[in-house]
């Protein structure tokens, strides 16, 4: 029993604080998968793209070692499709992304998270550089899926810290729609930043 209090009163004093408030920005890796069941040889298909994503979170601490964590971030994101023609046609559109996880703090400053997202569409998109709307480019304005997170935070002051984040997203419902296509997202991300506990 002294050893699990033990090491719950190490995990909790990793923690900056009560409260946490950080900024992270990075790169987003985009691919998609089609969920059509029935794909001819005409089918376009998804493929890799790199947009930018950036914003702000907020974190309270609800038990020693486990937080609830919200934020707010705003993604320039790509969809590039390769269709058998030879023929690549690039979408790029913008989204506010508002993640809603619980995290867990585990030993050597490493913690983990999980929980539902949503991305809501907003601007002008643009289809190989000419700009239209989300239902001229097939998208859906609003999308749902779940997050998953692993985060190192390096604590180089009392309170401030340095991040690294992976985090991996899974669209539950299509980002595209048309005829041929369903898309649903698969995201990586690989974001830096700095948080501050309070």
């Amino acid at each position: 029993m002294r050893r699990v209090i033990a090491v719950i009163f190490l995990l909790a004093s990793q923690s900056a604080g009560a409260i946490e408030i950080g900024a992270l920005i990075g790169p987003v890796v985009s691919a998609p998968t089609n969920m059509r069941m029935h794909q001819t040889s005409a089918s376009p298909k998804g493929e890799g793209s790199v947009g930018l994503v950036g914003g702000l979170y907020f974190s309270h601490f609800s038990f020693p070692v486990v937080d609830l964590e919200y934020g707010a971030y705003l993604a320039r994101r790509s969809l590039n499709l390769f269709y058998p023609a030879a023929t690549n046609v690039v979408t790029r559109f913008s989204s506010v992304h508002v993640p809603l996880l619980v995290r867990i703090q585990l030993p050597f400053l490493f913690s983990v998270a999980a929980g539902p997202f949503a991305n809501f569409g907003y601007g002008k998109p643009t289809v190989d550089s000419v700009e239209t709307s989300f239902s001229g480019a097939s998208l859906n304005s609003k999308e749902f899926g779940l997050l998953a997170s692993a985060r190192f935070r390096y604590s180089f002051l009392p309170m401030v810290g340095l991040i690294l984040d992976l985090r991996f997203k899974r669209g539950l419902t299509s980002l595209m729609e048309t005829a041929s296509l369903s898309l649903r997202s698969n995201e990586f991300e690989i974001l830096f930043g700095a948080s501050l506990g309070l």
